[in-house]
């Protein structure tokens, strides 16, 4: 929550009730020399929502 609301949690408009994060990831390829393999294609996950208290909305928690 902190991220969200960097400077001043309490001066936006509206309350932020839960938050979901999804990701998207890409593995770094190894140097020419090495022999390893590693699957070019990006992994994608998403994770369940997470409920936020309202101390942790009102900036409470860090």
């Amino acid at each position: 929550m902190l991220r969200l609301y960097r400077t001043d949690p309490t001066s936006r408009i509206g309350v932020i009730q839960r938050v979901q994060v999804r990701s998207r990831t890409i593995n770094v390829q190894p140097p020419s020399w090495s022999g390893e393999q590693v699957p070019d294609k990006p992994v994608y996950r998403m994770l369940p929502w997470w409920t936020v208290s309202a101390v942790e909305a009102a900036g409470g928690v860090r």
